[in-house]
């Protein structure tokens, strides 16, 4: 049992299947669709959800939308590679790309660059290290939002 609970909150990167990658990259590209083309009312709702009811959108359908998609990819994701890895990747670079950005295209390229080079250095340290390939991704997301962190503090001191 305590195998399966591990698997299940830090995933088994290295052992996922091709059928599970498949399965996963096409829910991912079809909500990816989705998303892209209602972009528009759901980045209105975010920045202004109290005011969506003046801007004539049904704001209630929008918001179920979105959250089930998101439910349906966090469902699949979180089966392939864990929950503590998942929400890591969810919190983490969009907190980063927050610090440093206003726009939503500028926290987005911020945030892929994040989770990029987390998941480049944690896979490097777990193959050099013989360490678990999720909980390594995590702790280098860590490293990653701890150092953006005191950069971001030193940028506001000098200013």
């Amino acid at each position: 049992a305590a195998e399966h609970l591990k698997e299940m909150l830090v995933g088994s990167l290295l052992w996922v299947r091709w059928n599970e990658i498949a399965v996963l990259s096409a829910i991912a590209l079809i909500v990816g669709a989705v998303h892209l083309l209602f972009r528009r009312h759901f980045t209105t709702l975010s920045d202004n959800h109290d005011g969506a009811d003046n801007l004539a959108l049904h704001w209630r359908w929008w918001d179920f939308l979105f959250y089930a998609t998101f439910g349906l990819v966090i469902t699949q994701a979180v089966a392939v590679a864990g929950v503590i890895v998942v929400f890591s990747f969810l919190i983490m670079p969009a907190t980063i790309a927050a610090m440093f950005a206003q726009g939503w295209s500028g926290r987005l390229y911020i945030a892929w660059a994040v989770g990029t080079l987390a998941s480049v250095l944690g896979l490097g340290f777990s193959y050099h290290f013989d360490f678990s390939s999720g909980p390594s991704v995590v702790c280098w997301l860590g490293v990653v939002l701890i150092v953006a962190a005191i950069v971001r503090r030193l940028g506001a001191k000098k200013r």
